[in-house]
């Protein structure tokens, strides 16, 4: 208590995607509220990599709604294609192509914003949206997939050195991870106070969203993609692959977030 406000939640997302895009010359967030309406794949959709809402839409639902959040605190779903990425280093990269990704708050869960209140058994609600960000990046838990993860070498605390133009080199499986992560998450404990991405949380950011030395501004990654959109949309008729673009995600919040 007080109820927080919708704008003090938006203000949390907010912060919480700036915290990924830091440092990041393509990697930006911007806000459609108003514009996009945040809307789930209807049940019954057989096509649901299409992309329904924004890019990256927020939810507050009931597992009842949802069942998917069931006793957790959020839950992530992302939504891809079989179509090789456009990476931020403007290169085609292997692998699936993004189409967009909802993020879905338990209703029923307890949060709190004050990180004066840490200890609690509740969540905090701007590391927990930290966390299913990282989920929307294509990040998973590291605790939970010791046996698949990557690193430089076998210090998880160190820098993850990522080759712009091939960002698998130099890359080897290790089982050692850093547990202050803030994607070394478990499902369902509570998530504390995260302000501070670690090395290993930006290696994957990295990895998937490869930074090269000397990068141009973001309007340049965005001319290049925009133009890539136009070829997507033909391609999309034709055979429902597209090139969607990864480097400037928007997010929507939906009206029962503050509910």
């Amino acid at each position: 208590m007080p109820r927080p406000s919708c704008a003090q939640l938006e203000d949390a997302l907010r912060r919480a995607m700036d915290r990924w895009a830091s440092a990041h010359p393509f990697l930006r967030f911007a806000s459609v509220n108003g514009r996009i309406a945040a809307q789930l794949p209807p049940p019954d959709s057989r096509d649901p990599w299409r992309g329904y809402g924004a890019e990256i839409d927020f939810f507050a639902l009931d597992p009842e709604a949802y069942p998917k959040v069931g006793r957790l605190g959020a839950w992530t779903s992302l939504y891809a294609l079989l179509a090789a990425p456009m990476g931020t280093n403007g290169r085609l990269l292997p692998g699936g192509t993004i189409t967009s990704a909802d993020i879905v708050f338990n209703a029923r869960s307890c949060y709190y914003l004050d990180p004066g209140l840490a200890g609690s058994s509740c969540n905090h609600f701007e590391s927990l949206a930290l966390h299913e960000i990282g989920h929307a990046l294509d990040l998973h838990h590291p605790g939970q997939h010791r046996g698949r993860n990557f690193d430089s070498d076998t210090n998880p605390l160190n820098v993850i050195p990522i080759d712009c133009l091939d960002p698998a080199r130099g890359l080897r499986l290790s089982p050692f991870i850093d547990e202050r992560a803030v994607m070394n998450r478990g499902l369902g404990e509570p998530m504390p106070v995260i302000f501070a991405l670690t090395n290993d949380d930006l290696g994957g950011r990295n990895f998937h969203y490869p930074i090269c030395p000397g990068a141009r501004p973001a309007e340049w990654l965005r001319g290049r993609l925009t133009a890539g959109r136009a070829v997507a949309r033909a391609a999309w008729r034709g055979t429902l692959s597209a090139l969607a673009p990864l480097a400037a995600r928007a997010l929507s919040v939906a009206a029962r977030l503050s509910h």
